[in-house]
């Protein structure tokens, strides 16, 4: 509340307003809960989830894309439950590293809500081409497009699309997220 008063304060005095100064600079703790939150995002709130997503997406495309939030969904590219005999579980061997990666954002992507009930726990390669959609879909959305362009979606696909994102939230926030997030995904975010 403290802090709202201060922007509210800060936008009537008409004074100049900069990211990361004043009652927009954020305390280390602050700082530490934001990358907290953001290893179990999906898990803690899939709304704000698909908001972040739709705006690193406007982030990508360097424009702001007019798109209702209604008609997108939240899709874990590795299934949130794999089949036991699926190809997901041979990539993801080890269950500690497979739930790190499932909850990743590195693993998230924003796709149709038909999309997402055709792709549930499909197959890395299906998976891309529901992503890619039909004549009757939306174009694929720029935080979808690098997934469907790879090959592969191993822990290491999902550790390097991880970094991406949080530095494209760096730049846009001013909010270093990646040196505070401990565990989930990520080993060598930069």
């Amino acid at each position: 509340m403290r802090r709202l008063g201060n922007v509210v304060q800060l936008i009537k005095s008409r004074g100049p307003v900069s990211s990361g100064q004043g009652p927009f600079q954020l305390t280390r703790d602050e700082a530490r809960n934001i990358g907290y939150h953001l290893r179990t995002m999906y898990r803690r709130d899939a709304q704000v989830c698909k908001q972040l997503l739709l705006r690193l997406n406007d982030e990508l495309t360097r424009s702001t894309t007019v798109l209702d939030p209604k008609d997108y969904s939240v899709e874990h590219v590795l299934p949130q439950r794999p089949g036991a005999t699926s190809e997901w579980r041979r990539w993801f061997a080890d269950a500690e590293e497979r739930e790190a990666c499932t909850e990743s954002l590195g693993n998230l992507v924003a796709v149709t809500q038909k999309q997402n009930d055709r792709a549930r726990n499909q197959e890395f390669s299906r998976k891309r081409e529901i992503y890619r959609g039909t004549d009757d879909d939306p174009p694929v959305l720029a935080i979808t497009r690098d997934v469907v362009e790879s090959n592969v979606w191993r822990a290491a696909e999902v550790r390097a699309r991880e970094a991406k994102l949080l530095r494209l939230m760096r730049d846009i926030w001013d909010i270093d997220v990646a040196g505070m997030m401990q565990g989930g995904a990520r080993s060598d975010v930069a």
